[in-house]
């Protein structure tokens, strides 16, 4: 959607550029930075999830934004996503989709508090052996377009892939009573391969 547009924009004006309209390569030499920069982007590399039926992975590439432990016995675990990381976003954890709801918001910057309350979100609840797993891809003041793929009744398998946020974001991470977090905040993580929570027992 992005590669195509911009890698023809780019060949368009450096043609003009060839015909004596000397802007055209400098504007073709941005087109085509701009263009590798989306392949960059847009990348979707393999990741090998780990074998342990009671950990819950990283459905994000970034750094772990937050971790806190909510009234009702459950954890938030957030993860912050610079326009640098990868963007697919992965299943935390195996089960069956119990809901994916989306939801319109604001686009405040993803680090900040209230982005993760008052920002365009995509939530998903997952039935799985260790209880109801709740996670959330939500946009940032670049990301504008959640990317979701999965949807009520889906069976998911630890790090499948689920979709995407585009240009900067935050995922979260609902793990219930009885589930331990395992990183800190602070920590690089990687989608569907570090093991941010595991269960007790």
């Amino acid at each position: 959607m992005f590669v195509g547009p911009g890698l023809g924009a780019a060949i368009v004006a450096a043609l003009l550029g060839v015909r004596g309209w000397m802007p055209g390569y400098i504007i073709a030499a941005v087109l085509f930075l701009l263009t590798g920069y989306f392949v960059y982007f847009f990348r979707d590399p393999q990741r090998t999830p780990p074998s342990d039926p009671r950990a819950i992975v990283a459905p994000a590439d970034g750094h772990i934004l937050l971790v806190e432990s909510l009234p009702d016995g459950r954890t938030q675990i957030d993860t912050f996503l610079s326009v640098f990381d990868v963007h697919v976003n992965r299943a935390p954890i195996g089960g069956t989709v119990l809901s994916s709801e989306y939801r319109p918001g604001k686009f405040f910057a993803a680090m900040k508090p209230e982005a993760g309350k008052q920002n365009e979100r995509q939530d998903i609840a997952l039935e799985t052996p260790l209880g109801v797993v709740r996670f959330a891809q939500i946009a940032g003041i670049l990301a504008r377009r959640v990317v979701c793929r999965v949807g009520s009744g889906d069976e998911l398998n630890i790090g499948d892939r689920i979709g995407l946020i585009r240009f900067g974001s935050r995922a979260e991470v609902i793990v219930p009573p009885g589930v331990t977090p395992t990183v800190t905040v602070g920590q690089r993580v990687r989608a569907g391969e570090t093991i941010i929570a595991r269960a007790d027992q």
